[in-house]
Order: structure tokens, then C-alpha cells, then sequence
């Protein structure tokens, strides 16, 4: 499955600016504490997996480009959702530790990402554009022996350490209580794949 990952994040950041812009009644708080919660689309980008390693030549040297089958295992897409708790310092800054899962596909389940980043954010008026960056740790069960170039990683639960990378645009409701559109992007980190996600969340700022 192909996509355009700078398309999707376009109409993520531009839609809910024009949709609940008029929605907005008060300016927001500066600071404090805040939850959000979000559901959305996601991918799971499995297609450099294979069920087959590289062939042994004739001199006993393993040749990467010599496979019985690639056996292309494809990308997982569907359900991806988020909770977040955080801080905001003030209009301009918050720390945020979030939890992400990710799809499901033909060869892994339970993807979860738990993550630690900073939120820089450009208000205006009642909305909030931002970026999220930080450290991750991401978890996944596979479900069969798989191949990635020449490593071999056998049916278990992997954990690795990876980075996020997310950009939204937040708008205020109320004072307290906003919408929010992001997309997400977890770096890979064999055997983790690199996960994408557009997701629709409401958070409340206490």
C-alpha cells in the first residue's frame, strides 16, 4: 500500500482550522495541566519484512539480494488511538508523555508506542499550531519468524527505543476544552516498523 504521508499531513493541519474556528468563545489558559484523548488512521509499514532470508551462494557467503521468495508482507492500516497527559509551561511550550497503538498486520500485533516529548506551539488567537519531538518506546509481538536485509528476528515481543516526530493544529472551544487534528510519524527500528497515524482528539486544560 502507497500513500502520500506530506498530502495526509496538508489536509490534516488545514481542515479543522476552517471547521471550528467560529466554534471558539474565549481565550484559552495559559497553563496547567492537560489530558487528551484521540482516534484516528494509521499505518503500520511492514513492507521491507519477509517470511524468507537470503539464499547461501556457492562459496557459504550469504547474498542479500538471493531470496526463495520475498514473500512482501505489506502494510497494516486501521485503527490507531492516543492518551495523553501533559503540562503547558505557557502559550508557547508543554511536555507531553503520550501512548500510541498502531495496527495490527499479517505478521505483528499489540504495537503500542509510549513516549516523552516537548510541544512547542505558535498561538494565534484561540488556536494553537504545533510540533511534537521526542523519545519513544515502542513495543510488538511477532507473530512469526521474519526477515528484514540479512537479520533474522524470531516470533516474540520485541522492545526498542525510537523517536516521534508529530505536527497539529489545536483550537480552543473554551477556555479549557479544545479539538485537536495531528499527524504522527514513529521512526523504525528493526524489528519495529515506522508507523504513521492522522488522528482527531479533544483535550480539556485544567
Amino acid at each position: 500500500m502507497h500513500f502520500n504521508l506530506s498530502s495526509l499531513t496538508a489536509a490534516l493541519l488545514i481542515a479543522p482550522v476552517a471547521f471550528v474556528a467560529p466554534l471558539a468563545a474565549a481565550a484559552p489558559k495559559s497553563s496547567g495541566i492537560y489530558i487528551n484523548g484521540a482516534f484516528g488512521y494509521g499505518f503500520t509499514l511492514t513492507d521491507d519484512f519477509s517470511r524468507t532470508g537470503p539464499l547461501p551462494p556457492s562459496n557459504g557467503d550469504p547474498d542479500p539480494e538471493a531470496r526463495t521468495s520475498q514473500a512482501n508482507i505489506g502494510t497494516g492500516s486501521g485503527l490507531a488511538t492516543s492518551a495523553a497527559l501533559g503540562y503547558q509551561w505557557n502559550n508557547w511550550l508543554a511536555t507531553e508523555i503520550n501512548t500510541y497503538y498502531f495496527p495490527s498486520t499479517d505478521v505483528s500485533d499489540d504495537h503500542v508506542v509510549g513516549s516523552l516529548a516537548l510541544k512547542l506551539m505558535i498561538p494565534y488567537n484561540a488556536t494553537r499550531f504545533y510540533g511534537k519531538a521526542g523519545a519513544a518506546l515502542a513495543n510488538i509481538q511477532l507473530n512469526e519468524t521474519v526477515f528484514i536485509d540479512d537479520d533474522q528476528f524470531d516470533e516474540g515481543r520485541y522492545t526498542r527505543f525510537t523517536g516521534l516526530f508529530a505536527l497539529g493544529v489545536q483550537q480552543y472551544i473554551t477556555e479549557q476544552f479544545a479539538v485537536n487534528i495531528e499527524a504522527v510519524a514513529i521512526l523504525k527500528a528493526d524489528p519495529l516498523p515506522a508507523s504513521y497515524a492522522g488522528l482527531f482528539g479533544v483535550s480539556y486544560l485544567f
